[in-house]
């Protein structure tokens, strides 16, 4: 199965490279929503053995995870920008494209959430019902927002997520236009500065003593892994570039990566509330998804890592991701409302083994939930994308 939005190709190190779609970044989808999952279904913060100590070290990485979702975003739109900048239609047919891809999952499941569980929902439904004016902030992509004015206390429950989406969509608001203005040297200066303008918005954040997530949820601090992205569909696109990543990313990623590790040790966490995480933690989770990508898009067919990127149950959940992320955190919920939660498991005796069967129930009902929206829903509108084709430069 070839899954929804397959990346525009680059220019490739090789030629198997030049018009298909990479498999391993579906992959890395995978591993990034299944991160995430982890987190967000997690029970218990303070491991007490090896076992848990290792477990709570992938519960850590869902922040990088994350990242690694606007890394790819950063890297697949400013391509796609970039390939077809000077075509006709060249905003209407990006815009149009990404509303086929974004809206009708996630507004259906505002539908659903707002308007027809209070009705239908058996008992308390308190966690749907609410008042347009807080809906507002979701119909309009302005949860990150919400969330810095009230407070993540003060939002509906398990829609804390939704802020990411906010974030992407208002840089599918203002990228395209950076990339029609700016050539491509000039782009890739751009890119360079934001990761740098982020880290800069941040430190300025803290030195203020404004709340942390001025910095972590607005697009000015959380620019950082989509401008890398950008930077990497730049370099690819380069011979010299992609010398530069072919020699320098696998380097990059072991850095960062330990930085990352070394941050969540000596912070007991990787949490935004903490100020060596929220500045230079955050830009090494950044230049880390950045770098994941790049190793992806260059991964030889013959590598195990490749092999395990391209394994058809990597592609299917890859596949699924977008509806996945949207609908993990709910779908939780709906399953503690039913009776089900980590007490349901504790016939297992182990804390660690509740925790990780507990998550492999959610997990399984959110690739299922993934898989409903997509033969159900996603891939039918996808299909109208034949009538907005991107065009290419003369």
């Amino acid at each position: 199965m070839k899954p929804p939005d397959a990346p525009a190709s680059p220019p490739a190190l090789v030629a198997r490279e030049v018009t298909g779609y990479v498999p391993a970044l579906d992959g890395l989808r995978a591993i990034s929503v299944l991160v995430v999952m982890l987190r967000h279904f997690n029970t218990f913060w303070y491991p007490y053995n090896w076992p848990e100590v290792v477990y709570s070290v992938a519960v850590h990485l869902s922040l990088p995870g994350l990242d690694v979702f606007f890394a790819l975003s950063g890297f697949l739109i400013s391509g796609i920008l970039m390939d077809s900048k000077g075509s006709p239609a060249y905003y209407r047919n990006f815009y149009i494209r990404r509303a086929i891809r974004i809206f009708p999952v996630y507004y259906v499941f505002l539908i659903l959430w707002f308007n027809v569980l209070p009705l239908v929902w058996p008992g308390d439904t308190r966690a749907f019902s609410h008042p347009v004016s807080t809906q507002a902030w979701y119909w309009t992509y302005l949860t990150n927002f919400m969330i810095v004015i009230k407070g993540g206390g003060r939002i509906p429950p398990n829609t804390y997520h939704f802020w990411s989406l906010a974030l992407e969509e208002q840089f599918y608001f203002i990228w395209p236009t950076v990339v029609y203005l700016c050539s491509r040297q000039t782009l890739k200066r751009v890119a360079m500065g934001c990761v740098a303008f982020s880290l800069l918005f941040r430190i300025a954040v803290l030195l203020m003593g404004s709340k942390y997530e001025v910095g972590f949820l607005l697009l000015p601090g959380h620019m950082d892994p989509l401008a890398a992205g950008c930077l990497v569909a730049i370099l690819i696109r380069e011979p010299r570039g992609r010398l530069l990543l072919a020699r320098w990313a696998r380097p990059l990623w072991l850095l960062t990566f330990s930085v990352v590790i070394g941050l969540i040790y000596a912070t007991k966490g990787f949490q935004p509330t903490n100020r060596f995480v929220v500045t230079f933690g955050f830009t090494a989770s950044a230049l880390l998804a950045a770098s994941s990508v790049a190793i992806a898009v260059l991964l030889d067919p013959g590598t195990r890592l490749y092999r395990v990127l391209s394994h058809p149950v990597m592609l299917v959940i890859g596949g699924y991701s977008y509806a996945m992320y949207i609908l993990h955190y709910p779908i939780e919920l709906l399953f503690n409302l039913s009776g089900v939660t980590i007490a349901s498991f504790a016939f297992l005796h182990s804390r660690l083994a509740m925790q990780l069967a507990y998550s492999l129930v959610l997990s399984l009902a959110t690739i299922a939930a993934g898989a409903l929206s997509w033969h159900g829903l996603e891939k039918h509108f996808l299909k109208l994308k034949k009538h907005f084709p991107y065009g290419r430069a003369g």
